[in-house]
């Protein structure tokens, strides 16, 4: 089996596998909220983000290592030229921020619409020392671009193409992925981000550039909160 075309022929799960996965946060994440919300305060959202985060990416090596022992190639974390995925990565980064931000712009201006803050940005905003801003960072400029580039470029988008084909996968995806991070402030940010990403892993046929990416992405968003 291959990883060398736009479907990853190594992906060998279907939607049941995927399903789990969902399932299982679900659980967990209403179990940890109720758990730690007496005890972590102002930083419940954030703990529990990153618990998410963490568990998803177990999960997720768990279910691919048991279905095939090439669970890297599968996966799409590609180790050859890292120098060059990392560069990739982070000018895909550059550039998604600065499209970001002008549509931001845009839609303030045109239509007065100011886009709502993140919880991880909130309290990035909020945190009153760098330990305290530790946290939001690590959950949301780390942890989760490693989760969700697994799950929904590593794992999604190629189980959608296998059967739907490459454009099909892209868009079934993106669909996925907007709706799981939906807000109607964000709908256009989530949308071309999650195509942008999707765009890095095929081309690339790697997810490491779609975690640069998307780490750079969310710290520089994080740090700009913490220190204003």
């Amino acid at each position: 089996m291959s990883s060398d075309g736009p479907v990853n022929e190594a992906a060998i799960w279907g939607l049941k596998e995927i399903i789990y996965i969902f399932a299982f946060r679900a659980i967990f994440g209403y179990v940890t909220a109720r758990l730690a919300g007496p005890y972590a305060g102002e930083l419940t959202g954030v703990v529990v983000t990153l618990a998410d985060r963490a568990l998803t990416i177990i999960l997720i090596y768990l279910i691919v290592r048991r279905l095939t022992e090439g669970w890297q190639q599968a996966l799409g974390l590609k180790t050859g030229g890292l120098a060059r995925q990392i560069v990739i990565g982070l000018a895909a980064g550059v550039g998604l921020l600065a499209a970001l931000s002008i549509g931001e712009k845009a839609l303030y201006r045109f239509l007065a619409v100011e886009l709502q803050t993140h919880p991880l940005i909130g309290s990035a905003f909020g945190a009153g020392s760098f330990s305290q801003f530790l946290w939001p960072l690590l959950a949301g400029g780390i942890f989760t671009p490693v989760a969700e580039e697994m799950l929904y470029r590593g794992m999604i988008y190629p189980a959608a193409a296998r059967r739907a084909g490459v454009t099909g996968g892209v868009i079934i995806s993106v669909i996925v992925f907007t709706v799981f991070h939906f807000n109607l402030y964000w709908l256009g940010e989530i949308v071309f981000a999650g195509l942008v990403f999707t765009l890095l892993y095929i081309k690339t046929r790697s997810i490491i550039p779609g975690i640069i990416a998307h780490a750079a992405v969310n710290s520089w968003r994080l740090i700009m909160a913490f220190l204003a």
